[in-house]
């Protein structure tokens, strides 16, 4: 497969140009797709919004079908958002770690910096456990799928976290809210995903570029976490700054 067919991380600022110009340009998110995966055997346990249309439910294997039609059309390259982790962290002896969000308020060994322990929900989402190893198969398995079938275009990840309860097309919504600046949610840049530990190690999950890399891959190859809050405002602060390099900025939060 042709080099700019890859399958590989998105960058903040890609997300940042789009809500800077998507209210002008709402064309731009035609080369978007927004996704909540939910691994199950039978049920709409998946929600979906392609660009600007309606979210929906969807089967898990109904959402593999319109992904892959997607990235089988030629065109500019896909930016898919997938509430899912799509990173995994490591301590240096190999056994799994959270990684700085998905910590509870209340947990011991939580050394995330500290205003990350103020937005934090009180319930632990670690990666490797529970509904995180579920999702994870689950966007592991779309991956998959991704990789082999006819790519004409390039393949942008980004990662959603929503602290939320809500069904699964309207988390798909809530994404595809943040990328339209309607809603001002963090984003949190890969050096900050696992900041304040030394020896932690992040890698992509299987299939994203630089997961197989026999050394922990560069932070461009870790996608952002878009990371839904239960408090997040309903509008992004006129005042908001961004800037590249990319880093997540506190103040996007109120």
């Amino acid at each position: 497969m042709a080099s700019k067919y890859e399958i590989m991380a998105g960058q903040v600022c890609e997300i940042e140009e789009v809500i800077e110009k998507v209210k002008e340009n709402p064309e731009l998110l035609e080369d978007w797709i927004f996704v909540d995966i939910g691994f199950a055997r039978k049920g709409n346990t998946c929600g979906v919004a392609v660009g600007n249309c309606e979210a929906e439910k969807v089967t898990f294997a109904n959402l593999v079908g319109k992904v892959t039609e997607a990235v089988q059309k030629e065109g500019n390259p896909l930016n898919l958002l997938l509430e899912a982790p799509l990173s995994m962290a490591f301590t240096e002896d190999g056994n799994p770690w959270p990684r700085n969000f998905e910590w509870s308020t209340k947990s011991k060994g939580n050394d995330s910096p500290e205003w990350f322990k103020d937005l934090i929900d009180p319930s632990e989402r670690f990666w490797y456990s529970r509904a995180g190893a579920s999702t994870k198969a689950g966007a592991e398995r779309l991956i998959w799928r991704l990789r082999r079938c006819k790519r004409r275009r390039q393949v942008r990840l980004f990662e959603g976290a929503a602290s939320l309860k809500a069904d699964h097309h309207e988390v798909a919504d809530k994404l595809r809210q943040v990328v339209k600046g309607e809603i001002g949610c963090p984003i949190v840049s890969p050096n900050e995903i696992t900041a304040g530990r030394k020896h932690t190690h992040l890698w992509p999950i299987t299939g994203i570029e630089g997961w197989d890399s026999h050394k922990p891959p560069k932070d461009s190859m870790i996608p952002p976490v878009v990371w839904i809050l239960p408090r997040c405002p309903d509008k992004v602060p006129e005042n908001t700054t961004r800037q590249c390099p990319c880093a997540i900025r506190p103040n996007r939060v109120q």
